[in-house]
Formats: structure tokens, sequence, C-alpha cells
């Protein structure tokens, strides 16, 4: 098909194709630890840990606590940030778990397809894994 200056039509119809993939626990830990380790300080305040009742950081043996606390079962890190959108300045913490991790996967993948594609090859830098931090937390990107 043409138009009347003889360009041709690019057909703008597309496919969706749901797919499947594995991601390991080491890959988002690797994702995580640019964020957690000092990239995301322009809104992340500070971290604390939160364990299951009954449960003391004795019970956890981990060299990486911020990175691993979180991929047990009952664990939360929690991230505490400034509420900059009201002017109050004040802190609140939101957490860090496997069900925000997961939910931030699905979140970068639907919303933010090119860094979550740098993600899957390993080709990704700070920006993304902050990115997914805020996937994780906030379901979008609030800081930039």
């Amino acid at each position: 098909m043409t138009t009347d200056n003889n360009e041709e039509q690019k057909d703008t119809r597309s496919f969706t194709i749901p797919f499947t993939i594995s991601i390991t626990y080491q890959q988002v830990k690797d994702l995580l630890c640019s964020a957690l380790e000092g990239y995301s300080d322009y809104w992340l305040e500070s971290i604390s840990f939160k364990y299951p009742k009954n449960k003391t950081r004795r019970d956890y043996n981990h060299e990486f606590r911020h990175l691993d606390l979180p991929f047990e079962e009952g664990c939360s890190v929690l991230i505490y940030y400034t509420e900059t959108n009201d002017g109050s300045g004040a802190i609140f913490s939101k957490p860090l778990n496997l069900q925000t991790i997961e939910s931030g996967l699905h979140t970068m993948a639907d919303k933010y397809y090119a860094h979550f594609s740098n993600f899957l090859s390993g080709n990704y830098d700070a920006v993304t894994s902050d990115i997914y931090l805020q996937c994780c937390l906030f379901g979008d990107i609030i800081y930039s």
C-alpha cells in the first residue's frame, strides 16, 4: 500500500508473546547490590532488618544480610526513604522481601523492558539497579 507521496505505510499491528523465564536469586542479588550499596542513596535513607517471630540475627548466618535476608522466608530488609512529594520530610519504610522482589521483576519487565532486557543480558548498570529497587518498593519510578 502506498500513500499519495509514494511512501510505504508501516503496519503497526503487533503480537503479544507471553513467556516464562527463570531468574536465579543470585542474578537478583547482583542486581540489587549496587542499588543497596550506594547508587540509590540519593533517596534511600537507611535500612534495617526484620526477622520472623521468635528469630533473631543469630539465627541467620549471612555475610551480606542486606542482600541475603530478603530471600529468606519471613524476613525483610526495611528500606527507609524520605517522602519528597508532601514536603514534610517524613521518613517512611517499605519492605524488601520475596514478594516485593518478585513483584519488582514483573513491574520492570512490564513497564521498563529496556532495563529488564539489559538485566537479563547481564549488561546493566547502577541506573537499572536503582530502577529495579524502586519497582520492588513502589511499583514505579518515583525518584530519578
